[in-house]
């Protein structure tokens, strides 16, 4: 007997420990409640965040100052916002409301919860939105979601009590299936019972975590004897129950033990319902279409409560072209480029695109680059060789993603008259003529006043006469100046009168001359390159190039350089590094001038020109002195 006794006591100890352990979980959870009900991204990167905070007896805390509240953005602390306390009355709510009909609320049971529901539904706002359920072995719809209170009332009226079991979970579940759909913060189920589930159909955990996830709050209301703590039918369990049903998604829960109570219990959830918080801020996340963490912690009576949500960001699409620009447009004066641009709305591109590239025919020729919209371009033609061209463009977003377009573009060669080379040769003409005609008319003076023998002679082998007199245009005499070798002497021809007057060949008159580069710094240093007679001499790494530099900092076609008549002029032809005169990088052609060191990479060359006459190796043949005259008079 002693030992039955015993393992019965052990028995009733275990039961009470496995009851009294969740109830003691329920309690600490149960001081102060704060519940996220919707975080509004939708005017990203301004956030707005409703949440709910109640006392330890489901009266919502007023008041709460900012210093007592913490926000943190994926794990970031966020200072900058503001807190208001707002009803909620300006959108619609969608509320379920779940009444239990099971027989056990046969008489004035059901009686008081229709007048409760009743008086609720009349304590909402006009453009609330309510479902009925109700629930017995099954839970079944009444009324969908609308909001006509008085066809609400109506079908109130027809509820009826019906089989002798209570399907709570499974009502529960089916009402946040319902609600799913529905805006986020604007929405709670509402559940009036006198008793725990007794058909298992689905486990009270299950159902708690469908609210849960759909973060759904509950508003569990318990009356009847099983809440009343003095009364002996008490049932602890179905307390527990609607406890965790209510602390557990963010709701309340409240008991109305006795007659009245139950409509009063209602009213305050209507209450609630309008009640709540809104936290502003603006974010600093990126648009990237990515999950993201939010945490709000409230300390209210030296507890700190603590709740989060995921909210996703908005992303956009950029689109990128050059639209305005005709195909093979042609550019001959100073054009303004401006890429056309469009980013999804809300959003704008001078918000999004952080930065704009242009290039001219390689994406290593970057030709400018604007932060600042509408990131418009002046293309000069004059900076740039005539011809076909592609102009490049390279956008960049704010999360670093990359658009291009191209166009294509021709810079024509500008009117003769408009061209440097053309005036010249004729500029050099005006020159010559200011300086010789004076001459020649100062000197055909002197001979209209001295009358001086003809000294001239002819032969078929020349065409054209020399003057050698001694005295030239610039004051030298014969002898300080170098003469040429015409291929002609007084040995040459017995009969010359040693006149002043020499024949030669007017072919040999035109004048020729050299140019070279030398390498004065990296590898080759002192090799020579000869300049040959060509239109266009190409210089870079590559073997098919007229001049070959073996150094890896040069571009395999580097720059190039251009025989002008007597002159010459140099180009770069797309290179990575530049190139540069004098130190100086060019971004045009550019004449060369003897001396000129160009600057290729870690190569350096100095440009070498010279200019002599014909048949003339080298500038030092003395000059012929002239002949006496012979006399005819004895």
């Amino acid at each position: 007997m002693k030992r039955k006794l015993l393992c019965f006591l052990v028995l009733l100890l275990s039961v009470f420990f496995l009851l009294s352990a969740p109830l003691a979980s329920l309690s600490a959870e149960s001081l102060q409640i704060l519940s996220i009900k919707r975080i509004d991204a939708s005017t990203f990167p301004a956030m707005s965040v409703y949440f709910t905070l109640y006392d330890s007896e489901g009266i919502p805390v007023s008041a709460l100052p900012k210093d007592s509240i913490g926000l943190k953005e994926n794990g970031v602390d966020i200072t900058g916002f503001t807190i208001k306390e707002i009803e909620n009355d300006t959108l619609p709510k969608f509320i379920t409301l779940l009444i239990d009909n099971s027989g056990s609320m046969k008489g004035d049971a059901i009686s008081e919860a229709k007048d409760a529901a009743k008086e609720f539904i009349a304590s909402l706002n006009a453009i609330d939105m309510v479902k009925i359920y109700v629930f017995n072995d099954t839970p079944e719809i009444v009324t969908d979601f609308t909001s006509d209170k008085s066809a609400l009332a109506s079908d109130i009226d027809q509820i009826e009590t019906i089989g002798s079991q209570t399907a709570l979970n499974l009502a529960v579940y089916n009402a946040s299936s319902d609600l799913e759909s529905k805006p986020s913060g604007q929405r709670a189920i509402v559940l009036l019972t006198d008793g725990k589930d007794e058909k298992a159909s689905i486990a009270q955990d299950d159902a708690i975590e469908k609210a849960k996830a759909a973060r759904i709050p509950i508003y569990s209301v318990g009356f009847g004897a099983f809440f009343n703590i003095d009364s002996p039918k008490y049932d602890d369990a179905s307390n527990q129950a609607l406890s965790r049903f209510s602390i557990l998604t963010g709701g309340v829960f409240y008991i109305a033990s006795e007659q009245g109570d139950l409509a009063k219990s209602l009213v305050k959830v209507s209450d609630l319902l309008k009640k709540q918080y809104m936290l502003s801020y603006v974010s600093v996340l990126p648009k990237d279409a990515k999950e993201y963490n939010l945490e709000i912690a409230a300390n209210v009576a030296g507890e700190n409560i603590i709740d989060s949500g995921l909210f996703t960001t908005p992303t956009f699409k950029v689109t990128l072209s050059l639209s305005s620009v005709q195909p093979s447009q042609k550019v001959s004066v100073k054009t303004v480029f401006t890429p056309d641009i469009t980013v999804t709305s809300p959003f704008t591109p001078k918000d999004e695109i952080k930065l704009v590239k242009y290039y001219l025919d390689t994406q290593i020729n970057s030709v400018f680059e604007s932060s600042t919209f509408p990131f418009s371009y002046e293309l000069d033609p004059s900076q740039f060789a005539y011809g076909e061209h592609t102009l490049m463009i390279k956008a960049y977003d704010s999360l670093d993603r990359l658009y291009e377009t191209n166009a294509k573009i021709i810079i024509p060669a500008p009117p003769l008259y408009k061209n440097p080379i053309f005036w010249g040769p004729i500029a050099a003409v005006i020159v010559i003529l200011g300086v010789v005609i004076p001459i020649v008319l100062v000197k055909r003076r002197k001979k209209s006043t001295q009358a001086e023998p003809d000294y001239s002679f002819t032969d078929p082998k020349y065409t054209t006469s020399v003057d050698l007199d001694p005295i030239d245009t610039s004051g030298n005499t014969a002898t300080d100046l170098p003469l040429m070798d015409i291929g002609y002497s007084q040995q040459d021809d017995e009969s010359f009168d040693g006149s002043g007057t020499m024949l030669i060949d007017r072919n040999k008159l035109k004048p020729t001359s050299a140019a070279w580069l030398a390498t004065i710094k990296g590898e080759g240093l002192g090799k020579e390159y000869a300049i040959e007679n060509k239109r266009r001499i190409t210089i870079g790494r590559l073997t098919e190039n007229d001049i070959v530099i073996d150094d890896k900092t040069v571009s395999k076609n580097h720059c190039f350089i251009v025989t002008e008549q007597d002159y010459y002029i140099i180009g770069d032809a797309g290179s990575s590094n530049g190139t540069y005169i004098n130190e100086k990088k060019i971004s045009s052609h550019k004449r060369l001038a003897d001396g000129d060191v160009i600057t290729l990479g870690d190569t350096e060359l100095e440009f070498k020109t010279v200019t002599f006459g014909p048949n003339q190796k080298e500038p030092s043949v003395k000059a012929i002195p002239k002949p006496k005259k012979k006399s005819n008079e004895k």
